[in-house]
């Protein structure tokens, strides 16, 4: 795990290190564990440290829980230590949770577009028979993130499991919608506090 800077994304993150990993917060609080558990759209740093497991999770409901992930917590963190918060109600939920059946048909037609260029939200609202005022309302209630972050997230998402696969820098831009390959490594920077050649 190397060296951050500030930043935040829509994600919560779990990071699992074999010794003490720390992480410092824009508003000046300091965690050091070996699990780390850190809330969706909180500005923090991760400090380098040797290897480490990070798992993002993202909070809208759409998958349930995943049980090795919540058991590996579970084990990692006495109970009761884990405050109030996305985690908390994570670990806590039985199974997913339902969200507006419209939002999930926005969220699905949005993410069919990724790759088109500019997703907006008067052509997600037409078929879900929403308002644009009312669908962007509604959306980030039920979502958790205004709907251009959660474009630029799911852009983001779809580019980086290019890069996983092999993809370059600006097939994988372009593959998600990007402008280009320095559109996307500013992103990155910016939404993970490190540069794209240091991920992949």
């Amino acid at each position: 795990m190397g060296d951050s800077v500030l930043h935040r994304h829509f994600a919560a993150q779990a990071v699992f290190a074999p010794a003490p990993a720390v992480v410092r917060y824009a508003d000046g609080r300091v965690a050091k564990g070996c699990c780390l558990l850190i809330e969706p759209n909180v500005a923090h740093r991760l400090e380098a440290c040797g290897q480490a497991e990070i798992f993002f999770v993202e909070p809208t409901g759409r998958m349930p829980p995943s049980p090795p992930l919540r058991e590996r917590i579970s084990a990692a963190l006495p109970p009761g230590w884990i405050e109030q918060g996305f985690w908390r109600d994570w670990i806590d939920r039985p199974g997913q949770r339902s969200i507006d059946p419209r939002i999930a048909l926005a969220a699905a037609s949005l993410d069919a577009r990724l790759a088109d260029g500019v997703v907006r939200l008067a052509d997600i609202a037409g078929p879900t028979g929403l308002s644009e005022g009312r669908l962007r309302h509604l959306f980030a209630a039920e979502i958790g993130a205004p709907f251009r972050r959660y474009v630029l997230w799911r852009r983001l998402r779809v580019a980086i499991m290019a890069l996983q696969a092999g993809e370059g820098l600006t097939g994988a831009a372009h593959g998600a919608g990007f402008a280009d390959a320095a559109h996307l490594a500013r992103t990155i920077k910016r939404m993970f506090g490190i540069r794209a050649g240091d991920a992949f």
